[in-house]
């Protein structure tokens, strides 16, 4: 059965930020949501287009004392983060169902716009050298943004649709990995596996000339000598 989820009515001392909290909440009661239970006792949970919620195994709580130290640890945690971290999200605790004493922590984050959706823009426009120039310009924001999370110890979970850009800096669009081991950043395979499915796309859709992509890319490698390497990487993936 699907665990409940947070209401607007929900005590003051069980969420956080309070005032956005609220309206959030209120959004959410107002619109079709669509459960997915990813593994055993962990809920991913789609509002639309606009929220999206997650719930894992390990944010179960047997009471809600627990579940209030947990929540007191993910603020701080969220805090420390503020200034790399989408503003719209909100964590909060509830009671898993009206007849059982357990306990969840839910992490409530709106769906923004990401390096993959630019990248599914130009996509759909099916000009090679666009998609050349896009993919140039997403790989240097990517492999920066692995490198300042590696950098600042940040084990987040790197994506191509977990990032956006913000005032020309990097900011995460996705879930908090709350325990810090979750996702160590390796930046060369976490590179790679963003831009592998994307890539293997490219190279099977007949609308698109391939070649022509990597021809534009390597001009970009000749005059850029600086993110070079980038480049290199991506044309790489072409190959395989």
């Amino acid at each position: 059965m699907s665990p409940l989820l947070p209401t607007p009515n929900i005590a003051a001392r069980d969420l956080w930020p309070l005032k956005i909290e609220r309206e959030i909440l209120k959004d959410i009661a107002q619109k079709n949501v669509e459960f997915t239970e990813t593994e055993n006792d962990s809920w991913l949970v789609l509002v639309e287009k606009k929220w999206q919620l997650l719930s894992l195994s390990s944010d179960l709580y047997d009471n809600n004392n627990l579940a209030r130290q947990e929540l007191s640890i993910a603020v701080q945690v969220q805090r420390e983060l503020s200034e790399r971290l989408s503003q719209q999200r909100c964590l909060v605790i509830i009671q898993t169902s009206t007849d059982d004493e357990q306990w969840r922590l839910w992490q409530v984050v709106k769906r923004e716009e990401t390096l993959g959706d630019s990248l599914e823009k130009v996509y759909s426009e099916k000009d090679a050298k666009k998609i050349a120039a896009m993919l140039f310009i997403v790989a240097e924001k990517f492999y920066g943004a692995c490198k300042y999370f590696f950098e600042q110890n940040m084990n987040f979970p790197l994506t191509l649709n977990s990032l956006k850009l913000e005032d020309n800096e990097i900011i995460f669009t996705g879930f908090i990995p709350f325990k810090n081991d979750a996702f160590p950043i390796d930046i060369g395979p976490c590179f790679e596996q963003a831009f592998q499915a994307y890539i293997t796309r490219l190279l099977n859709d007949p609308t698109i000339k391939p070649p022509l992509i990597s021809y534009y890319l390597s001009v970009y490698a000749e005059n850029n000598s600086e993110n070079a390497h980038l480049i290199n990487k991506l044309l790489k993936l072409f190959k395989r």
